[in-house]
């Protein structure tokens, strides 16, 4: 190809992408403002008002972000006839719109955008999954819908590349354009980050106001779909009921049996010790259990008259009960709060495919079956953290 010609070429696709790139961002927008009116709550919506310009302004960044990224692998699809690239143009438009719609009946099943579950459709009986969907969802709605989100997002794409590609037509660029490659490219790669300075947009970002309500919109479907598949594919795999005695040593049941110097009688006289339960009753007696962010021993090894290094810890030891032998459950925070919280070895399970799932040895289902009430607080983004009640 002579370079004239490559330079054309290169120069038209990157641009063309990007226009459809940026109109397929603000097709995403129009669609989360139609998604949010439709889900608006009746009642009690006052306290949203003030901070929904922040949701869609961080949505119209994810919007820009998946857009610009896809705009990019869109340019080296584009071919060189304004055949292929109409092609190309509605294969693009057509995923954002499948992928919005899904978001948009997931949203109005689960309360939350797409996440980490959806997979469950192949981790689960797949027969059975497709058959619930089949029965439960307005397939007649969801087609009309779908038909319309195909339609709009894929005229509005081609019509923004039809015109930028046709002013291209005939018009043979100079060599000394080439520097506008560069240019295009970081504009796109600047527009994938998504900041101007900072790292660029993360899962932490979609927590941008103190409504879950307002945050469970910020996310589309693209980058919604892109998180759960990264949340699920890091997930780990329990294997079965018993791969937690591996972590602690053990081969079988029977060496953790006797490691407790418990006599047992079978499989359900052992679950009956281990799941023993309290009376139900209120019992006249209050726990407060704090975990704070961990600290290793070398504070307490550098603790002197000359080095203050424990401040007002000091005073309160006398006072309080230390474990100075005391093994963490792993490297990282996580596999603390999760190996205090949950109970197990097996870690990290609070993503992924178990998330949902009810654990019967977890620390407050113990101290429920003992008669407490428990209430979980955390001083995480209450924007999408879940508080559990009594």
């Amino acid at each position: 190809m002579h370079l004239f010609n490559l330079n054309r070429f290169l120069i038209r696709n990157l641009v063309v992408a990007l226009c459809v790139g940026f109109s397929l961002a603000a097709w995403l927008s129009v669609a989360r403002i139609l998604m949010i009116s439709n889900y608006w709550p009746n009642s009690g919506a006052e306290e949203l008002w003030s901070e929904l310009s922040k949701a869609l302004l961080m949505g119209a960044r994810f919007d820009l972000k998946v857009s610009a990224i896809a705009s990019l692998l869109c340019s080296l699809l584009l071919g060189s006839s304004e055949h292929s690239a109409r092609r190309t143009i509605w294969f693009w438009s057509s995923l954002f719109a499948i992928l919005t719609v899904i978001n948009f009946y997931y949203y109005g099943f689960y309360k939350v955008p797409i996440d980490s579950v959806i997979f469950g459709i192949f981790d689960d009986d797949t027969k059975a999954v497709l058959q619930t969907i089949w029965s439960d969802f307005p397939i007649i709605q969801v087609s009309c819908v779908l038909a319309i989100a195909l339609l709009s997002a894929g005229w509005v794409a081609w019509f923004v590349g039809q015109q930028v590609w046709r002013l291209f037509a005939g018009k043979a660029l100079p060599l000394s354009c080439i520097w506008w490659i560069p240019v295009l490219l970081a504009l796109a790669l600047l527009t994938g980050k998504g900041t101007l300075k900072g790292m660029a947009l993360q899962p932490s970002h979609l927590t941008v106001t103190s409504k879950p309500f307002l945050n469970g919109f910020v996310p589309n479907g693209v980058i919604s779909l892109y998180y759960a598949w990264r949340s699920y594919s890091n997930s780990t795999d329990v294997g079965t009921e018993y791969s937690g005695l591996s972590q602690y040593g053990f081969q079988t049941i029977d060496q953790a049996v006797q490691t407790l110097g418990w006599v047992v009688d079978g499989k359900d006289d052992l679950q009956r010790r281990l799941r023993a339960s309290g009376v139900n009753a209120p019992n006249g007696k209050n726990l407060v259990f704090f975990q704070m962010e961990p600290w290793s021993a070398e504070p307490f090894l550098y603790q002197s008259a000359e080095w203050d290094m424990l401040s007002g810890l000091k005073s309160k030891l006398s006072t309080a009960w230390l474990y100075e032998n005391f093994d963490s459950a792993g490297n990282g925070t996580i596999q603390s709060l999760e190996a205090i919280m949950y109970g197990t070895p097996i870690s990290p399970i609070a993503q992924g495919r178990y998330r949902h799932i009810k654990f019967d040895w977890s620390l407050p289902s113990v101290f429920k079956k003992a008669g407490y009430d428990t209430l979980f607080i955390t001083s995480g983004k209450s924007g999408r953290a879940i508080v559990t009640g009594k």
